[in-house]
């Protein structure tokens, strides 16, 4: 089927994935067969950093415990699949995947909007070690899709980051203690 040639050279996990959000959220899963090639394409081995064999693509990633690049996860809250996924292969340098993320949006077509909050990530990223750099959520409902960038903030920008972070709330990010 349609999946099946989608899928093509991914592991059947994915696959396996798409099938059960296909049962699950029918209505969902054709924006999700829309994005995975381009979101899943850099993690291909001929898209992938020389050196690294096809299969160790698939297990080298910190997001999840066992390697895998990978994540569904399913809610009633919503009518269509969520997961979040590496931006890039393992060798892809936690500095570079900010800007791998809005790249792979802007292959969708997806532009966040310029209010200065990636500028002042880079610099924030800018300002020490990095482990993960940055993940991407995604949510696919009946009509749209919405994508998420998770982007890790270093100890040293931690003060600022979450000072900025209680200025757009308008309130304390965490409860007193």
């Amino acid at each position: 089927g349609r999946s099946g040639r989608l899928m093509e050279g991914y592991p059947p996990s994915i696959a396996r994935a798409v099938e059960v959000s296909r049962r699950h959220f029918p209505a969902g899963t054709g924006q999700m067969e829309a994005a995975l090639p381009v979101l899943l394409g850099p993690l291909l081995p001929v898209c992938g950093s020389p050196g690294i064999p096809g299969s160790a693509r698939w297990r080298l990633s910190l997001l999840t415990d066992g390697g895998f690049p990978f994540e569904m996860t399913f809610s009633t809250a919503g009518d269509g699949p969520r997961y979040t996924l590496e931006v890039g292969p393992a060798a892809t340098p936690p500095g570079a995947r900010l800007a791998r993320s809005l790249e792979l949006l802007a292959g969708l077509g997806c532009l966040p909007a310029d209010d200065g909050t990636h500028a002042q990530l880079v610099r924030w990223q800018a300002s020490g070690r990095l482990r993960f750099g940055a993940w991407l959520g995604a949510r696919h409902g009946a009509t749209a899709s919405a994508y998420k960038v998770y982007a890790e903030v270093p100890a040293a920008a931690q003060p600022d980051a979450l000072a900025d972070l209680r200025a757009r709330l308008g309130r304390p990010v965490a409860l007193p203690g």
